[in-house]
């Protein structure tokens, strides 16, 4: 049997990065927002059997075929479910910017995840899911959750839904930069002379939740990125934001 879903991009409203752990991630806090402008449309199929197979394709020049994360969240949700079985993935619409911030591979590894445990009659409980999303990648577990809003913090997955804004709109747009890499970003916010206390996550969703006039978001990646329009907020580490409409 075969599934067809989609996965929806995200934009983080504000986005504060915290001192490197010793377990080498970066504490945030951010608020992550759904949106949907844009989508990836992923075919997954499941055959039980003995021996555990991956094969994911539709991605070719663009990731390699067994390090993306589609690849690994379907070996993270068979190795942590304990189920065997032979799974086809493939990428037939690609519509989320690579390298954007909006977290497209994140919402791609989950929507596997969440394909995957209804092929198996939702074997699989909440718990193991949010395990396996915090296995494959760090913005995964928020996709996974289904909230459309959620202050998210420690390294993504510690999350706490929050009614999602109906009022506001945000229209994604690229910056115009070309995107550093990831590494590369990380280091230079740990070059700062002085690495900001993170904010209280409670003053962040009072802020979201006050007039939009109000919004005092930072963003910490914006200082990679100089010269940005007032009105445009940088989404992530990447190169797309958005604007408020």
């Amino acid at each position: 049997m075969d599934l067809t879903v989609r996965a929806y991009p995200k934009i983080n409203i504000g986005l504060y990065v915290g001192k490197k752990r010793e377990d080498g991630f970066h504490p945030i806090v951010s608020i992550f927002q759904k949106v949907y402008d844009f989508y990836d449309e992923i075919i997954i199929g499941l055959e039980f059997s003995d021996k555990k197979d991956i094969e994911v394709s539709g991605l070719e020049g663009l990731v390699a075929a067994d390090g993306n994360t589609l690849y690994r969240a379907a070996v993270n949700f068979l190795d942590l479910s304990g189920i065997a079985a032979k799974a086809k993935i493939h990428m037939s619409h690609h519509g989320i910017p690579l390298r954007s911030g909006l977290g497209g591979p994140s919402s791609d590894a989950a929507s596997v995840i969440l394909a995957m445990n209804r092929l198996c009659n939702n074997a699989v409980g909440r718990d193991t899911l949010f395990e396996v999303a915090c296995k494959t990648g760090s913005d995964v577990p928020f996709f996974v959750s289904g909230y459309e809003a959620s202050l998210v913090r420690g390294r993504g997955e510690i999350l706490n839904r929050i009614e999602s804004r109906r009022d506001v709109g945000f229209s994604l747009i690229p910056s115009g930069y070309v995107k550093k890499g990831t590494g590369e970003a990380y280091a230079i916010l740990d070059s700062r002379s002085r690495i900001p206390v993170l904010p209280d996550g409670d003053e962040l969703v009072s802020m979201y939740n006050s007039d939009v006039e109000k919004w005092n978001f930072r963003n910490d990646f914006e200082l990679i990125y100089p010269a940005l329009p007032e009105s445009f907020h940088l989404s992530g580490a990447g190169t797309w934001g958005f604007e408020l409409t």
